[in-house]
């Protein structure tokens, strides 16, 4: 009886050796095979590129020092090409619209008749979404991702699996970089960027559904929290579609609109 237990425990090593994967102990659980986090970040890259457009129906709640609002919207991403929000207050009145396209932006404040036109950078997006993101940070995050190539060649300062979600960390001399992925679907729900050991960033996505012409699953909430800037941004999906057709994304800005620069 005792051989017989050696010789399972050396069949089981070998097995697990054999697979050429990371062998991760969960608390109280049995061990199990995790896939190696190059190809964790492989899968979460190819899942990214499936997205070739994007349109979706919701409401932004914003908190900040200034103050606190909400407002109906409607959102088109072309990948590779624009992102068109457009706001819109009682009664459906349509109040702005925000055009990103390539690096140049287009901002309409329909409430004042102006038009706005410029480079996009952060502070653009700042002025607009009320967060400190890149132009193409805010485009991934309002898509329900990240942008996961910069960290494909690095090694993680933590790589384990806890109750079928990874738990993935990169790390340099100033920043830290956490991720929570989950193992059914590949889906980030949470994603914080910490830098000389302050909280700056965390993005958390939940209520994940499938999507008309969606072969993933999307999620419907989106809370960003911007801890430098002391605001807080909602997101709440009541529709989206995935790779259907968007013809074009442009503004159609009135003859008198007064433009600003």
């Amino acid at each position: 009886m005792k051989n017989s237990l050696i010789f399972f425990t050396i069949l089981l090593f070998a097995i697990a050796c054999s697979q050429n994967e990371v062998v991760v102990q969960k608390p109280n659980l049995p061990t199990e095979i995790v896939i190696p986090v190059e190809r964790l970040i492989v899968k979460l890259e190819a899942k990214n590129r499936k997205v070739k457009s994007f349109s979706a129906k919701g409401v932004i709640f914003i908190d900040n020092d200034e103050f606190s609002t909400n407002f109906d919207f409607d959102l088109k991403f072309k990948k590779n090409d624009s992102l068109l929000v457009s706001v819109y207050g009682i009664f459906g009145m349509e109040i702005a619209q925000f055009l990103l396209a390539g690096k140049t932006f287009t901002y309409f404040d329909a409430f004042n008749n102006r038009v706005y036109i410029g480079n996009a950078s952060n502070n653009v997006v700042k002025k607009f979404f009320k967060v400190d993101l890149s132009p193409e940070e805010i485009q991934n995050i309002l898509v329900g991702t990240i942008e996961y190539s910069g960290i494909l060649r690095e090694n993680p300062t933590l790589y384990q699996i806890i109750d079928g979600k990874y738990f993935v960390e990169f790390a340099s001399e100033n920043w830290l970089k956490k991720y929570q992925i989950t193992e059914k679907g590949l889906n980030l729900e949470k994603f914080n960027f910490i830098q000389n050991g302050k909280d700056l960033f965390v993005a958390n996505f939940s209520n994940f559904k499938k999507v008309i012409s969606g072969l993933d699953d999307f999620p419907y909430s989106i809370q960003i929290i911007n801890y430098s800037e002391n605001s807080e941004m909602k997101i709440e999906y009541s529709t989206i579609s995935v790779n259907q057709e968007i013809y074009s994304l442009k503004i159609d800005i009135p003859t008198d609109a007064i433009l600003m620069k």
